[in-house]
């Protein structure tokens, strides 16, 4: 059986052992990076464009489900 996205990161999870402020900020700006580093080869690279705008996608799905709509940061 093929677990779907959303479901396994919530497995994983709870599974995770718990992050100070510290590791949690440090592995936000890992992610900023990535990401800034994904939108700069979009620019001409199709399927990193494709691929950045599912990103984007997921990420505001997630912050008009979020409690008070606003995502967890």
């Amino acid at each position: 059986m093929q677990m779907n996205l959303k479901s396994r990161l919530a497995q994983l999870d709870k599974r995770r052992p718990q992050m100070d402020q510290e590791q949690r900020q440090a592995m936000i700006a890992s992610i900023q990076q990535w990401l800034d580093e994904l939108a700069v080869r979009a620019q001409t690279d199709r399927e990193a464009r494709l691929y950045l705008e599912a990103i984007r996608g997921m990420l505001d799905r997630g912050k008009r489900t979020a409690p008070g709509g606003q995502a967890d940061r």
